[in-house]
């Protein structure tokens, strides 16, 4: 409140000095020289408007969400109590709960996406995931999970945009490069998915099956090259595994 009522203030001031250099134009200005003073008005008007807009964008921008109330953060703890016990039942309930209080409370219905993943109801967590998009187009979690409800319904082109938006905001979960990859190679798009394996690599260079996802694909496509590289990997972490030394002696041959 008191942030806001500082941003007004300085809103004032600005109309102000607006409003003073007006005066003082309207001051100087005799009937020969109304056409100028227009423009003159004009100008400080194209000059100062944008500070104002500017001004404008900056009070939004720090407007701070609504705290939770109490008993809504009490629900919450008590989903999380739900969801670690596995009981997804209760942890449906409290999302329900929270949702009715708070229509707009994206993470409610994020966490309900999440319930019905693990019920595998996947027509409801795609709702319900799509609701938390909507309420928060930035959510990389709303959008992830949206990804994997469309991919269980076998809704790949869509499962593909939402995993692309996902790591697209945020693009350090490897996880998400494997789902993404996944949704790629169930459209036979083996390129593009050897790409987001290579990403998801890169996170966890030392993730055998990871690797292992990367060396099925590069030898489907017959990509020597690629297929060394996650065999060399696979031996730097297991020098020992008589089955990655068999595979790079089948492929150097």
């Amino acid at each position: 409140m008191i942030l806001e009522l500082v941003i007004l203030f300085c809103l004032a001031g600005i109309i102000l000095v607006i409003l003073r250099k007006f005066s003082e134009i309207n001051k100087k200005v005799t009937p020969l020289t109304t056409e100028k003073s227009a423009k003159a008005k004009e100008a400080i008007l194209e000059k100062e408007l944008p500070k104002v807009k500017e001004q404008l964008k900056k009070t939004q921008a720090k407007k701070e969400p609504a705290p939770e109330d109490k008993s809504t953060s009490k629900l919450f703890k008590q989903l999380s109590r739900y969801l670690k016990r596995s009981d997804y039942r209760s942890a449906e309930k409290c999302c329900i709960k929270i949702i009715t209080k708070n229509p707009k409370n994206n993470k409610a219905y994020e966490q309900l996406g999440t319930v019905y993943l693990k019920q595998k109801n996947y027509p409801d967590a795609e709702k319900s995931f799509q609701k938390a998009v909507e309420l928060d187009p930035r959510s990389d979690y709303a959008a992830s999970g949206l990804g994997l409800s469309y991919y269980h319904q076998k809704k790949y082109p869509k499962a593909i945009e939402s995993y692309e938006q996902a790591v697209g905001l945020n693009d350090k979960i490897a996880r998400r490069f494997i789902n993404l990859g996944s949704a790629y190679i169930a459209l036979k798009k083996f390129e593009e998915a050897k790409e987001a394996y290579k990403k998801a690599i890169k996170i966890k260079p030392k993730n055998t099956r990871y690797l292992e996802l990367l060396l099925n694909i590069a030898l489907k496509t017959e990509d020597k090259s690629d297929a060394k590289k996650a065999l060399d990997q696979m031996l730097e972490i297991d020098p020992h595994n008589r089955e990655v030394r068999r595979q790079l002696a089948e492929l150097e041959k």
